[in-house]
């Protein structure tokens, strides 16, 4: 099975292409401020650097959140645009549990995203079993229990954020590029996902947002209404 996975949750442009349990291409890029402007022109680069074409793609993967708002909306549109057009399976999977993947190898292990406000979105595993379950959790609620874990790593853009207040509570933060997205994560992910459950439905596959965007904030700050 070839996977197409497509992550722009996070402040780059991911893209990886996998057949069975074997990477066969990954990059990453810069990202401009929506993702959009140059994703299918990623999305070719990669397929031409593995002699590929989109017709030979068996299953989309995309990341589903939580993260950049419109960086979501634009992976999961674009994966359901393939999809439909070709006939092709689609899975979604959640970032946090992407980013977490990066530290595999580990027994106790955390992955935290910026939620603005001094809040976290956070996932936190020990022996695989879920200590935290994704969700969106204050920073120093998140500290109060990774502060008693004193084997724990913590990876993901969120320890760039909260970094002074990490060390300050001597906890663990992964190295350089482990707190970066990983598409062939993504991409391992959903061949056990499609595997266990098929593929997700279309129509209901949908961004995890989590909480509010700043956008929806501001609006309501200024128009007393809730957005839905």
């Amino acid at each position: 099975m070839v996977i197409l996975g497509i992550d722009t949750s996070g402040a780059y442009t991911c893209l990886a292409i996998s057949k069975g349990d074997k990477l066969i291409a990954q990059m990453t890029f810069g990202a401009s401020n929506d993702h959009s402007e140059q994703l299918i022109d990623y999305i070719e680069l990669i397929l031409k650097s593995a002699k590929l074409s989109i017709k030979d793609i068996d299953l989309f993967a995309s990341s589903i959140g939580p993260g950049s708002f419109t960086g979501t909306r634009i992976a999961i549109a674009t994966v359901k645009a393939f999809s439909q057009a070709l006939n092709k399976p689609v899975v979604g999977i959640s970032t946090l549990e992407i980013l977490i993947e990066n530290l595999s190898v580990l027994n106790t292990k955390a992955a935290i995203i910026d939620a603005k406000r001094d809040r976290v979105y956070a996932i936190l595993k020990s022996n695989e079993e879920y200590i935290l379950k994704e969700g969106i959790y204050a920073i120093e609620d998140f500290i109060d229990i990774a502060k008693d874990l004193p084997d724990l790593v913590i990876c993901g853009e969120g320890t760039i954020v909260f970094k002074e207040l990490l060390d300050n509570n001597n906890l663990k933060i992964a190295n350089n590029d482990l707190n970066l997205h990983r598409a062939f994560n993504l991409c391992r992910l959903a061949k056990n996902k499609f595997e266990k459950e098929g593929a997700d439905n279309i129509f209901e596959l949908a961004p995890n947002y989590m909480g509010k965007s700043q956008a929806q904030i501001d609006y309501e700050k200024r128009h007393g209404k809730c957005l839905k």
